[in-house]
């Protein structure tokens, strides 16, 4: 199994680069030096991996069967397709913490079900780089009809993953076909996208990032989707070129994200962005959807999580020792 502290991928906030934050907020010449860089970085990886901690643990609180049965029977009625958006993060957080947590594959089995009914098959942008988190992290600790499902589905339905949409919905797509294509004989592709196009889209769209910027730019909403997809790729593709193109995608949304963060608040002009408040900031009620403060739909403030798991800092000092999902929803 590769890097835990990867997990954070799943929350759909995309996890690592610890060196992120303890590359920033260092100004004085005394950090400069070797002994203090290193007593400095050591601090930053021990608090990094609290916040982490603490995020999946209060994730995996989250009622997934629950969620599951709301999608069935609530969400039709909503009029969205996304459910997996909110069902996969606790399943994903639960087997990050216990990978034989018989709650979580009953979970998942149910979304299995649910998706042998859809056209594509449960590969759909919030849906395919969740599932090849699951998969390329946990497939040699699974149950094998889980195993057996997620491979299924990316080999006669890879299609689905090549297919495009706003900036976000490609990245989360493609950066997942483009993962599956290293491992799967043949995928069934359709037109011209085939595998050397997703190598040369994802990597051209990252060079591009670096000349004229993004389309949704320092959203407080879909950065961290985006992040995520290209932490999938970071962490397990199989060519070096892709993992170093992955991770300077990832680099260029931190520092862009560094700049405009104060006090656990996204500031400054940005581009799809729907945050409502300040991480750590007094909990509204719990939405319709059953949101809380921890969930995106919620807060729609995913990017702030995000930023607060790499950087630290919040609106009000975190409680690292309660279950913020239950205080949220009581």
């Amino acid at each position: 199994m590769k890097r835990t502290f990867s997990l954070f991928a799943i929350l759909t906030a995309a996890v690592g680069f610890a060196a992120c934050s303890a590359a920033m907020g260092r100004g004085d010449d005394a950090a400069t030096s070797p002994a203090a860089s290193s007593a400095q970085d050591r601090a930053d990886a021990t608090a990094f991996e609290q916040r982490r901690d603490f995020y999946l643990r209060n994730l995996a609180h989250l009622d997934a069967a629950g969620k599951m049965d709301w999608a069935r029977n609530v969400w039709p009625r909503v009029g969205d397709g996304d459910p997996h958006k909110y069902v996969l993060p606790p399943i994903l957080a639960r087997i990050g913490l216990d990978p034989t947590d018989e709650n979580a594959h009953e979970a998942y089995r149910g979304l299995m079900e649910y998706d042998r009914a859809k056209a594509d098959r449960g590969l759909y942008h919030f849906a395919a780089y969740l599932r090849t988190r699951l998969y390329f992290q946990f497939h040699d600790v699974l149950p094998e009809d889980i195993v057996q499902s997620n491979e299924y589905d990316a080999k006669h339905y890879f299609h689905i993953m090549t297919r495009g949409g706003t900036e976000n919905h490609a990245i989360m797509q493609r950066a997942s076909g483009y993962l599956w294509s290293e491992i799967i004989d043949e995928p069934q592709t359709r037109g011209d996208r085939t595998v050397p196009w997703l190598r040369d889209w994802l990597y051209g769209q990252v060079r591009r990032w670096f000349h004229i910027g993004t389309g949704e730019y320092c959203s407080s909403t879909y950065y961290a989707f985006s992040a995520a997809a290209l932490l999938n790729v970071a962490d397990f593709a199989q060519d070096p070129v892709m993992r170093d193109t992955a991770r300077a995608g990832v680099d260029r949304f931190a520092a862009a994200l560094a700049l405009k963060r104060f006090h656990g608040a996204h500031l400054g002009p940005e581009s799809r962005g729907f945050s409502h408040q300040a991480v750590g900031a007094q909990p509204g009620p719990v939405t319709a959807r059953g949101g809380t403060e921890l969930d995106y739909a919620g807060r729609g403030a995913i990017t702030d999580w995000l930023t607060w798991l790499w950087f630290g800092g919040s609106a009000a000092p975190m409680p690292m020792q309660e279950d913020v999902t239950v205080r949220v929803g009581a």
